[in-house]
């Protein structure tokens, strides 16, 4: 899992969790594309993203108004994702 918090502009600040869903060198790329474009449609502020040829699940929020709880929140959520999506996605394209 990867956590930072990162300045963006003037003050505000970005908190971001992201775990490893699978390596996307496979046949059916295009189709992986498409499959991640459909499920980020329903997951706010939740999305895919790739990154060095991996799939990622993460999190990427304000860093204010955050506390403890939405802080667990945030990690319980990417965890519970990551681990759904990575045997679904890996038995639907096959890697």
């Amino acid at each position: 899992m990867y956590v930072d918090v990162y300045a963006v502009q003037d003050g505000y600040a970005c908190f971001c969790i992201a775990s490893p869903v699978m390596n996307i060198a496979m046949p059916k790329e295009k189709e992986l594309y498409q499959k991640l474009l459909i499920l980020n449609q329903d997951m706010y502020p939740a999305s895919f993203s790739i990154h060095n040829g991996w799939v990622w699940f993460r999190i990427l929020r304000e860093c204010d108004g955050m506390d403890v709880h939405k802080c667990r929140d945030s990690f319980d959520r990417v965890g519970w994702y990551a681990d759904k999506y990575d045997d679904e996605l890996k038995n639907e394209f096959g890697r």
